[in-house]
């Protein structure tokens, strides 16, 4: 990568190709050391979150459950009465008969 940086303009294609580079990685490279080599300041902290925030993404958390619970419990009820009434109609066709 030093070589590539210090060809001239018209010589960095040769030099990428004499050691079989493509100029996507060299810039790859640039990036990773750039970042590993910035100050202090200019490298991200993590996001703080707030007690509040935690507390409402909990909260928040907390109702999604309880509504996958019901619409849960709710499939399994309309299956059974579903169920139920298959047995009606087969009931029923046999009286029928």
């Amino acid at each position: 990568m030093q070589e590539h940086d210090v060809a001239e303009i018209g010589e960095k294609g040769a030099v990428l190709r004499r050691h079989h580079v493509y100029s996507s990685q060299v810039t790859k490279w640039r990036r990773s050391r750039d970042k590993a080599t910035a100050p202090a300041s200019k490298v991200r902290s993590p996001v703080v979150m707030s007690h509040a925030e935690a507390e409402k993404l909990r909260r928040e958390n907390e109702r999604l459950k309880s509504d996958l619970k019901k619409s849960r419990a709710a499939l399994d009820l309309m299956g059974k009465a579903s169920a139920f009434l298959e047995l009606l109609a087969e009931s029923a066709d046999e009286i029928r008969k």
